[in-house]
């Protein structure tokens, strides 16, 4: 099960893992009519619509899926996001955009991973994984983007706590940090301001959703047993 969101690198991180594991699940919001073209290659899917910063909305989610496989999900991806396009600072910031961005990026992360591991332990499974995808900007200060670092953050400290709750029942929960990875909102960006951020990069250059869905797989499968509580920075060097 792979949740994303409308738009941006998250979609992109989605369909880079359908092409690579046996993700079979997309859930998506009420905003998106449709999800974007599935490239060639990519293994059978389905999408299903919810709304993560919805607890019942979520619940239905892992009810639905029962229709589709008598075995319940044993990897859990969670890259929905969402970040204010505007890039406000703390103090012009709304309580709307404030409510939408901790409802998607933390409550959001923690619903879902509740549902998830309450579905793997209700089905004996006991060879779990559950990947958050958190950011880089959870490591420190991220001026216009400080609800959202802060979130970020918050997911961090939220899975390594489950983590350990977790491990003994043998579901193990990871988090990834990707830096800027190429959207359709970072290829937009003039190209000034696209070459002043890579310059703080310090591979120079943004990463393709694939590099960040690669740290997501290896996170889900077997060769990563050993590895639990981590948060995975992938963001060309800089931390």
């Amino acid at each position: 099960l792979s949740s994303t969101c409308d738009r941006g690198a998250m979609v992109g991180l989605a369909l880079q893992i359908l092409s690579t594991v046996f993700v079979v699940f997309f859930y998506i919001p009420k905003t998106l009519c449709s999800f974007p073209a599935v490239p060639q290659g990519c293994l059978p899917h389905h999408a299903l619509q919810v709304d993560v910063s919805d607890a019942e909305s979520v619940e239905r989610l892992f009810d639905d899926l029962k229709g589709f496989s008598e075995v319940a999900s044993s990897i859990v991806v969670n890259c929905a996001g969402f970040a204010d396009s505007n890039m406000q600072t703390a103090v012009d910031i709304s309580e709307d955009i404030f409510d939408q961005t901790v409802g998607v990026n933390f409550k959001g992360a923690f619903l879902v991973s509740r549902a998830a591991a309450r579905a793997m332990i209700d089905a004996g499974i006991t060879d779990g994984a559950i990947v958050n995808v958190s950011s880089r900007a959870a490591n420190g200060a991220s001026p216009r983007l400080s609800v959202y670092a802060a979130c970020k953050a918050a997911v961090v400290s939220f899975t390594r706590s489950m983590a350990a709750e977790l491990a003994p029942l043998g579901i193990r929960c990871n988090a990834v940090l990707p830096g800027l990875t190429d959207s359709p909102p970072v290829l937009s960006m003039p190209e000034q301001m696209r070459r002043a951020m890579c310059a703080q990069i310090p591979l120079g250059r943004t990463a393709h959703p694939r590099e960040v869905a690669q740290v997501v797989v290896f996170l889900c499968c077997p060769e990563s047993s050993y590895v639990v509580g981590s948060a995975v920075v992938a963001a060309g060097g800089r931390q």
